[in-house]
């Protein structure tokens, strides 16, 4: 049973209204998830109404840890820096798992000439000189991370571990940079047998 509470667990993009006078009041969630909807359900349930996706997020998830893994998985080689496109970039598909979410995407963007100086203007393999568009697939994964989370260790160069690489904390020293690195760990549990 839905009703007007859960419209804040939906996720739409839209420009923000421009003054307080042009607020709309939310929706009713028929109104928004409607029959027309297609739901994939997981850790949270994905509706796809149209061309627009919604997130449904449950109460349980509020406040958890969500680790947002963002990757390259087709791109055009020997291409330089990129600015947005956003009227040519739009989501190919989102899948709702147990314990993830995968968003998979299409970006273009207009190439730019490289910043060094001499460089040639056009990008090998790119078939394009600066201006021209450039599309790459992006894959973005949000996982939910354990409740409780490992305790991380500090690498020591007297123990062979392997390492993360260097963090720089410009946070916990208020006075100073701290760096660390810390051993890669592996929450490797038994299952449990019945």
């Amino acid at each position: 049973m839905h009703n007007n509470q859960a419209i804040p667990a939906l996720i739409q993009h839209e420009d923000p209204p421009t003054d307080r006078l042009h607020q709309r009041d939310p929706k009713a969630y028929k109104d928004v998830i409607t029959g027309k909807a297609k739901t994939d359900d997981g850790l949270f349930k994905v509706h796809k109404v149209e061309e627009k996706f919604f997130f449904e997020i449950p109460d349980t998830l509020l406040g958890r840890d969500i680790l947002v893994v963002a990757r390259l998985s087709k791109a055009p080689a020997g291409i330089g820096s990129y600015a947005g496109d956003d009227d040519k970039s739009y989501i190919l598909n989102i899948k709702s798992f147990p314990a993830n979410i995968e968003i998979k995407t299409v970006k273009t963007y207009a190439m730019t000439p490289p910043a060094t100086a001499g460089s040639p203007t056009g990008f090998p393999g790119a078939g394009g000189s600066p201006g021209q568009p450039v599309t790459y697939e992006l894959n973005t994964s949000l996982v939910i991370l354990p409740k409780v989370p490992m305790q991380p260790r500090y690498f020591d160069d007297r123990v062979g571990y392997f390492t993360t690489q260097t963090i720089t904390d410009y946070d916990l020293n208020p006075q100073g940079v701290d760096r660390y690195r810390f051993i890669a760990r592996y929450r490797l549990e038994p299952k449990m047998r019945i």
